[in-house]
């Protein structure tokens, strides 16, 4: 995973810039979903924007493929509430 960390230095303290960068990029759920584009019930890791330009979940492998990022506007790796 790619993070732009110059868009976070020098805008708060350590924790208070690790918090913005964990918002951006990870969202936490109650339950894993099913990636949309495996036929096999394989479980999403991220919640974003593909190439073609509708938004899904997707497995490691798809979105490798299909995904444009993480960050604002681009997609967000899911966590199970109280792991991350």
């Amino acid at each position: 995973m790619h993070l732009d960390k110059k868009r976070f230095i020098n805008r708060g303290t350590e924790k208070e810039n690790q918090m913005t960068i964990q918002k951006h990029y990870e969202v936490e759920v109650d339950s894993i979903p099913d990636c949309n584009l495996c036929n096999d019930h394989q479980l999403a890791v991220y919640d974003c924007k593909t190439k073609q330009g509708p938004w899904g979940n997707l497995c490691e492998k798809h979105f490798s493929i299909f995904g444009v990022g993480l960050g604002l506007g681009k997609g967000r790796k899911l966590i199970i509430k109280g792991k991350s």
